[in-house]
């Protein structure tokens, strides 16, 4: 199934969308109404990390986050995003725009080919 089109991340920008919505998914953000910073990023970064482990183990192929690329960084920069929005807009403005933070990052990494050191 490598070859199928469904399965072939290295160009499919679906992956971008699909990092961002598990970060921000209802699971893992709306339940903790908390204020603690630690928490919403762990549960931020467990959710959108863990989607794309089990899609990638799932469809045979490497993990994405275990490559080079930047992947776990771009939830965490959104996740910090929304919890300093979150503060001062309302949630659901904070938590679209730490999603369109996630994409931006991921985009901005594929196109200039920002790569994590190994």
């Amino acid at each position: 199934m490598k070859n199928h089109p469904t399965f072939h991340l290295g160009n499919d920008h679906t992956d971008y969308y699909e990092q961002a919505s598990y970060t921000w998914s209802e699971d893992s953000i709306r339940f903790l109404n908390t204020d603690q910073f630690l928490l919403i990023a762990f549960v931020g970064l467990i959710t959108g990390v863990g989607g794309g482990i089990l899609r990638d183990l799932l469809a045979g192929e490497i993990p994405y986050v275990l490559q080079k690329h930047i992947y776990a960084t771009a939830c965490i920069f959104g996740i910090i995003g929304y919890y300093i929005l979150y503060h001062f807009i309302p949630e659901n403005a904070a938590a679209l725009i730490g999603f369109c933070l996630v994409l931006a990052i991921r985009y901005l990494a594929k196109h200039f080919e920002w790569n994590l050191p190994r």
